[in-house]
């Protein structure tokens, strides 16, 4: 009986947290070593719900994630995280990026309102590379306008280029993408923070503003 209570507590809730607030679902993509898990870790860490509380509690908590972070391993299929943030409840969806990873991208294309492209701002070598798969990713046709946040990642190591360099980087052949959508590039550091949750706090209201008309589906 115990347990059949707590599996219908568990479905309601679930149930709860898909129909009481708007939903909004972001997918993490970019090349493999970029930082996409790590800076998804970051975002789960800032905005969850139990965040605060005794003194010291929150510098044990960054400790814990720092210690995460230094064992995270790329990703094989899909990490998710759930938060609930602005009124609104959001998805995040952060895909495998090595190249034999991205054929199960486009089974999350038609579900997601944005899609945010993580590039390794210290490693200018691969951006051609992260220009080409990019502009495979914003040529679908179930992303048409679709808005696009470019994190230039690891801002916080020695050589890393602003973002309005990696963006030039990645988007420069793609000249009217950005008449077609709306495009932002932000310099972060998911390991530190630095620029984690402006970010994100800027996509989401930037998503609730036009989720009225955006893929109410899924």
């Amino acid at each position: 009986r115990g347990r059949g209570t707590r599996m219908f507590s568990l479905a309601w809730g679930l149930y709860e947290w898909y129909t009481k607030k708007p939903q909004i679902r972001i997918l993490v993509l970019g090349l493999d070593g970029a930082g996409k898990t790590t800076v998804l870790e970051r975002i789960k860490h800032m905005f969850r719900k139990d965040r605060g509380g005794e003194p010291g509690k929150e510098a044990d908590r960054e400790k814990e994630l720092l210690l995460a972070l230094s064992k995270i391993s790329p990703t094989v299929g899909l990490n998710m995280g759930r938060l609930e943030m602005r009124g609104v409840n959001v998805v995040v969806w952060d895909l495998g990026g090595a190249e034999g990873l991205r054929s199960i991208w486009d089974k999350y294309y038609a579900d997601a309102h944005a899609i945010v492209w993580v590039v390794d701002s210290a490693d200018p070598a691969r951006f051609a590379e992260a220009k080409e798969t990019l502009s495979k990713v914003t040529d679908e046709p179930e992303l048409e306008g679709v808005p696009l946040v470019v994190l230039a990642n690891k801002r916080d190591l020695e050589g890393s280029l602003p973002a309005e360099e990696v963006q030039h980087a990645v988007l420069c052949e793609q000249r009217g993408i950005q008449k077609r959508r709306l495009v932002r590039a932000v310099s972060v550091s998911g390991s530190s923070g630095d620029g984690v949750r402006e970010a994100t706090v800027e996509l989401v209201d930037t998503l609730k503003r036009r989720i009225g008309g955006v893929r109410q589906g899924g």
